[in-house]
């Protein structure tokens, strides 16, 4: 007999145009939710417009959560810090002690594309949590966030 796993709850979004606005520290990443490929209930994401994009509503359950984002910056100085936050950016994932950040440093020439850098961790939550990728500072300049930005959220099933 072969066994055969269940499904796992998943999410895909991925910015189908440069977010070239909404580029401060407490602004999100605006993934398109209009776009975003979902399987099963325990994750939905919100649609609209600007800042209404981008929050996935996590139901109980434990995730696996991968970001990739590629930024255009001016200055080789330009930095970006990005962190996976609640909707209103207090909690922090997985916790205070080992919250994951992501530095995205500017590079020599000016004006040019970051490579694309990933954010990854295992978070559960016992509630429903609002999910989003949260600028957290910006020094210097932050141009856009680039097309083909993407996140995946995945249900970890044992």
């Amino acid at each position: 007999m072969t066994n055969i796993r269940p499904l796992r709850n998943r999410a895909f979004s991925m910015l189908t145009s440069t977010q070239s606005s909404n580029l401060a520290a407490t602004d999100h990443v605006e993934f398109d939710g209009s776009d975003a490929d979902i399987l099963g209930a325990l994750i939905t994401v919100t649609s609209g417009a600007g800042q209404t994009n981008g929050i996935f509503t996590l139901q109980p359950a434990t995730y696996k959560i991968t970001a990739h984002l590629a930024l255009t910056l001016t200055a080789a100085t330009d930095q970006v810090v990005v962190r996976l936050t609640d909707g209103a950016g207090v909690a922090l994932i997985p916790d205070s002690t080992g919250d994951p950040l992501l530095l995205i440093q500017g590079m020599a020439d000016t004006a040019v594309t970051s490579p694309l850098y990933s954010l990854e961790v295992i978070f559960t939550t016992a509630s429903a949590f609002a999910l989003e990728v949260r600028i957290i500072s910006v020094t210097g300049t932050l141009v856009g966030i680039n097309t083909g930005s993407e996140i995946l959220i995945e249900q970890v099933i044992t």
